[in-house]
């Protein structure tokens, strides 16, 4: 009987994509621990940078969970704080971000949050909840979106609500030994604030804008000296439209709605100065509403509307005109329509 010395086929061709997936997987678990040490250090970064500034950042001990597709600090109870201004805390706070940028942080509220301001009225307390609100923070760049939003302050009687809102704002060198320019682009849609005597609701608010020379103010906090350093605000696009009860505006020429857009800057009397474009749709309605929160008064509204409804008719319902803005006054076509308050 004839012994066969034929060689068997090797296995180790069955066993190397699995030493393969483990190494990767080894790999990746190591980068995936490098990156939530950057991520640590991102955060760690922020909070100092903060502190630098003299805010409060309060938050407890944390670990960085999610592998292998995601990096997620879940906090509970944080705080923020900018000392005599303003103040944020919530029952829980997620930070995230992904393995292959862990410099980029979302954060993402959950559960009911309080949040207090200085106003010329004293200080204000809110709670307030919402569906959806993440903010994230990737190096010079800041993106805000919200979905339902509600807010109710101490005393139970102001609300404001807030269907949607999308913000995204930049800052970035103009040339690279040029001024540095703040840009921002925001946007919101349904809009109600209330008080329990009146309301106002906004069907939708877009605001498109830049600060020029933007670290010139940050360092100087002065807006006189900012704008003698080629510091300017340019307004590309703001429009406000408020949602009548049958849409169309008592005008029957649609909404109500304001446009502008311009530049402005600050002499050295701290007066705005510039010129603005402006365009009104029911300018009587816009008005109206001006008085109800007592931003104007009854006879100044009044005197406004003389001037503006029949303008707005003539044209068609929505009147369009330049408004210059120069020692103090605000001008239309020549005629003083305001006096202008120092803005610092």
């Amino acid at each position: 009987m004839q012994q066969d010395t034929s060689k068997k086929p090797s296995r180790w061709g069955l066993y190397i994509p699995f030493a393969l997936f483990g190494v990767l997987a080894l790999a990746w678990y190591f980068y995936w621990s490098f990156a939530s040490n950057i991520m640590s250090e991102a955060v760690a970064d922020w909070i100092e940078e903060e502190h630098g500034r003299g805010n409060v950042v309060a938050l407890q001990d944390y670990e960085i969970r999610g592998f292998p597709f995601f990096l997620r600090a879940e906090i509970e109870a944080p705080r923020y704080e900018v000392p005599g201004a303003f103040s944020w805390s919530g029952e829980r706070l997620m930070i995230d971000t992904l393995p292959y940028n862990p410099t980029s942080l979302t954060f993402s509220p959950i559960g009911v949050q309080k949040i207090a301001f200085a106003s010329h009225g004293g200080e204000q307390e809110w709670q307030m909840e919402m569906e959806t609100l993440r903010l994230r923070l990737a190096e010079e760049k800041i993106a805000l979106q919200a979905v339902n939003l509600k807010a109710v302050d101490a005393s139970g009687q102001r609300k404001f609500t807030l269907g949607d809102v999308a913000m995204n704002a930049e800052m970035r060198p103009e040339e690279k030994q040029g001024p540095d320019t703040a840009f921002m682009v925001a946007s919101l849609q349904d809009v109600m604030i209330g008080d329990g005597e009146r309301s106002t609701d906004i069907r939708r608010f877009d605001l498109a804008g830049a600060m020029r020379n933007y670290s010139a103010y940050e360092q100087s906090g002065s807006l006189v000296l900012w704008s003698g350093m080629d510091g300017e605000l340019v307004i590309d696009g703001v429009q406000l439209i408020l949602a009548g009860a049958d849409e169309s505006g008592m005008s029957g020429q649609g909404a109500p709605m304001i446009a502008m857009h311009g530049r402005l800057g600050v002499d050295g009397n701290a007066y705005p100065q510039g010129q603005i474009n402006l365009s009104l749709r029911a300018p009587e309605e816009l008005l109206a509403e001006l008085v109800q929160w007592q931003v104007l008064s009854a006879e100044d509204a009044g005197e406004a509307t003389k001037i503006l409804s029949p303008m707005a008719k003539a044209a068609g319902g929505t009147f369009s005109a330049p408004i210059t803005l120069q020692d103090g006054q605000a001008k239309i076509f020549g005629t003083v329509i305001a006096e202008l308050a120092p803005v610092e």
